[in-house]
């Protein structure tokens, strides 16, 4: 990661999730119950040996001394974007994150983590507050949008590109700064069609809100 930066000239955001699904973890041999403070560990340990010439660390995971770390990132480190929709999520990106990026599965969770991480932070900066949803924009012969059965992430939004945008608004009303946007679709040119509608009809909508 720190010579990804230092290539990227300083490019590089590291995303950090502590994951959700046992079954992954059971088969990698990890410790899925205690995952939260494991991670919040880990990204501690990261940041010391980013920044100490000769680091040391004594954590309940993590044990070390006169360990160097070469390349040295830019800037004391990338910057860390955190994931995860819940409150927790909110709360590691208030103490560690310099974004907070979650899944919001509905307004009020991401209305909740907001309001929570601003009030973590006050007197400091505020990371920034982005999310990532999953949306799909009816053709024009759809009454409707039609809607494929993803086997990652239901969708979030469907509908014409005033619905999309009138959906997005109200989450940036709500705080949100920065989208990550994924389009569902089983066909290539169905993809491309929506990310050029996107575009060219939401995003002008999505400026204007703001």
């Amino acid at each position: 990661m720190a010579a990804l930066d230092l290539l990227s000239e300083g490019r590089f955001i590291l995303g950090v999730g502590i994951g959700h699904r046992e079954d992954e973890f059971k088969l990698l041999g990890a410790d899925y119950k205690h995952r939260a403070a494991i991670t919040d560990e880990a990204i501690e340990v990261l940041q010391t040996l980013w920044r100490e010439q000769i680091a040391h660390f004594h954590g309940r995971f993590h044990n070390f001394d006169d360990a160097k770390m070469l390349p040295k990132p830019t800037r004391g480190g990338p910057p860390i974007w955190i994931g995860g929709k819940t409150l927790a999520g909110a709360r590691r990106a208030a103490k560690y994150g310099g974004a907070w990026l979650p899944n919001p599965r509905d307004f009020d969770s991401f209305e909740s983590g907001v309001a929570l991480l601003r009030e973590l932070t006050k007197g400091r900066q505020c990371p920034m507050i982005g999310g990532y949803f999953n949306l799909r924009i009816k053709k024009p012969n759809e009454s409707v949008a039609v809607q494929t059965k993803s086997p990652w992430v239901p969708i979030r939004s469907a509908g014409s590109p005033d619905d999309i945008a009138q959906y997005l608004e109200r989450y940036q009303q709500a705080g949100l700064e920065y989208a990550i946007c994924l389009f569902e679709s089983e066909d290539v040119d169905d993809y491309l069609r929506q990310i050029r509608v996107f575009a060219e009809q939401v995003v002008p909508q999505f400026a204007k809100a703001g």
